[in-house]
């Protein structure tokens, strides 16, 4: 029988004349003998929770429109391996985006740029504030074909806990 179990949902009200979200938790009341005698319910506000749920999803959108149309190439790099690139970073060398995560700076940076890049890479990570750098390097396409000049700006930061740098690369080939 329904009202024989204990049910939660979400439920929007009006308090205060603004339409508001309630947890809503509602369960019968048995007698003695077993039967339902009763109902309860217990109602939590969690309008302010889902406000902000909307509002992170809306920046999340926002943030993946905006990476998605850079024409520049952005990435994310911790432990000399790429963790995270926008779409324009692995087409401009040839790369699907699932192949160009994770792959290391050797596979991408040429070999006589590497050295010096692995070097600042590693000053990079450190800790505290520092103001934007900026490189020129070549990177290698994925196919072989050559290698592109790079305008690279990069800076550190902490992602997901840990020490990595930010990039931004503009294709100065021509």
């Amino acid at each position: 029988m329904a009202e024989d179990r204990i049910g939660t949902y979400e439920e929007a009200f009006s308090t205060d004349g603004e339409l508001g979200t309630f947890l809503v938790a509602k369960g019968p009341l048995h007698d003695a003998g077993g039967a339902v005698a009763g109902m309860f319910g217990i109602a939590r506000d969690i309008t302010e929770r889902k406000r902000a749920e909307e509002a992170l999803r809306e920046s999340e959108a926002t943030n993946r429109t905006v990476l998605e149309a850079m024409d520049d190439g952005m990435f994310i790099a911790q432990d000399h391996r790429f963790v995270f690139a926008n779409p324009a970073l692995p087409d401009l060398l040839g790369y699907s985006h699932e192949e160009f995560l994770g792959l290391p700076f050797e596979r991408v940076i040429a070999p006589e740029h590497l050295g010096v890049w692995t070097e600042r890479y590693d000053r990079r990570v450190g800790d505290g504030a520092e103001p934007l750098k900026q490189y020129e390097l070549q990177l290698l396409k994925r196919d072989g074909t050559g290698s592109i000049w790079v305008e690279l700006r990069a800076n550190r930061f902490l992602h997901r806990g840990r020490p990595a740098v930010l990039g931004l690369i503009r294709d100065m080939s021509e």
